[in-house]
């Protein structure tokens, strides 16, 4: 089967319908000559005064997707690309009727008699096509549309007049590029092009169950972080590996609540998950591996159905909308707290990172004075990593480690920061503070 070849069979079936239905009419005994039917375009109809014939001609001039057949059977495809469908390619054929003939009120003729076939014939039944592709077999040239099983698909084939402006069939015969004859358009719905290709399906359902219950949709609104247990919760603070983030929002309890960071990491009511209806809270530990920069968060509310209420649940319940947090580096220890720089030499600083660097984070080291020179302005360094393979994603672990040379930095003391994928760690004021990390160069 080729169902690609229904357009042709189409227009085939039309062509034989007006040509079997005209000799039916005797309109032969009407004009005084043959008349003939064709399927051509209308610039290749002979239309000199000596030569024009008294033809009707059957032009598809446009194809068009049908709007009622548009989106069945999607989505064809599932998340991994597999096919799971051959939904039908549905067009609708447009076709010029016109007339042709030398002598006076032929193409009238000729017309009104093409415009009565179509009009007693609205519907193209599956026994009249069946009949006219059956006929095939006697003509080498066009017997493969028997291949089209335009009998057997879903929906049956209806004609139905269209009407064109003025603007319209000027469009069209200029297009054409030939003198004009007296027309008339009908649209031809619907055709199916069916694929056969192999597709991936599920196994049949089993058994079926039927779960209700309320739905409430959490919502997270803000989102706080506490640097300790006991410790003042605070908005807008920078969030360390080890801190607590709490999530403020409404209808976060349930049985079955999770958060969920980045789509892969899950944080569960068995591990350190905290909740009530308008709270979440959870401490940011190194078993959930996350790295320093930009994270999407959101709460999940999966529902526990058939043998699922044995063990973790799998099906989609309700979730929030995504909200994104910032988790900052932090300098653990700087070694070695004072540098010997020679002249234009460079020498080494290694820091230690939390959370690890991952392969192909960016890592750079900002150095500025804690003291101004003599016009008041304060020494500022920027030096990038030079740990091999982690810009270039081939360092094969994470590194809690960074080790970065510098060079060409004025003697004195400096305050250390860290960027990772331009996150930068805290620094605490005023200058002093425990949490202000310094090296001295000498």
């Amino acid at each position: 089967m080729n169902t690609a070849l229904r357009i042709a069979s189409v227009t085939y079936v039309l062509r034989d319908l007006l040509s079997k239905s005209l000799i039916d009419y005797n309109t032969s005994d009407v004009t005084g000559v043959g008349t003939t039917v064709t399927a051509k375009s209308p610039d290749k109809i002979d239309t000199s005064p000596d030569n024009e014939p008294s033809q009707l001609n059957l032009f598809m001039y446009q194809a068009t997707p049908n709007q009622g057949w548009k989106n069945v059977g999607l989505p064809s495809f599932n998340g991994n690309g597999d096919r799971t469908g051959n939904p039908p390619l549905a067009v609708d054929l447009h076709y010029l009727l016109t007339a042709y003939g030398s002598p006076e009120l032929h193409t009238d003729i000729l017309l009104g008699y093409g415009m009565q076939v179509f009009h007693e014939n609205p519907v193209l039944d599956r026994k009249l096509i069946n009949k006219f592709i059956g006929e095939l077999s006697s003509s080498p040239q066009l017997k493969t549309l028997a291949d089209s099983a335009l009998a057997d698909q879903y929906e049956m084939i209806t004609i139905t007049p269209e009407i064109l402006s003025i603007e319209d069939i000027s469009k069209l015969w200029a297009a054409f590029a030939t003198k004009y004859r007296p027309t008339a358009a009908y649209k031809i719905t619907v055709v199916l092009i069916e694929s056969n290709k192999s597709i991936k399906t599920g196994p049949p359902v089993q058994t079926r169950n039927l779960y209700v219950q309320p739905l409430k949709k959490p919502v997270i609104q803000q989102i706080f972080s506490q640097s300790a247990a006991g410790q003042p919760i605070v908005e807008n603070q920078k969030i360390l590996n080890t801190y607590f983030v709490i999530l403020s929002g409404i209808n976060f309890y349930n049985n079955n609540t999770q958060v969920i960071i980045d789509n892969n990491t899950t944080v569960t009511q068995t591990s350190n998950l905290v909740i009530t209806d308008t709270q979440i809270s959870f401490q940011l530990t190194d078993d959930l591996n996350l790295q320093s920069g930009t994270h999407i968060i959101k709460v999940t509310q999966p529902i526990a159905m058939g043998n699922d209420s044995l063990s973790q649940p799998k099906h989609l319940g309700t979730e929030s909308e995504p909200s994104t947090f910032i988790l900052s580096p932090k300098i653990e220890k700087i070694t070695p707290a004072k540098i010997t720089l020679p002249n234009n030499g460079s020498a080494n600083v290694t820091i230690t990172i939390n959370p690890k660097v991952k392969p192909g984070q960016k890592v750079a080291l900002l150095l500025t004075g804690l003291t101004a020179d003599v016009n008041g302005n304060f020494a500022a360094y920027s030096f990038q990593t030079s740990l091999p393979g982690l810009a270039t994603n081939t360092l094969a672990k994470p590194a809690d480690t960074v080790t970065i040379s510098i060079n060409k930095v004025v003697a004195g003391q400096y305050v250390v920061r860290i960027q990772v994928d331009d996150i930068e760690n805290p620094v605490s004021y005023p200058l002093g503070s425990d949490a202000l990390q310094t090296i001295t160069v000498q």
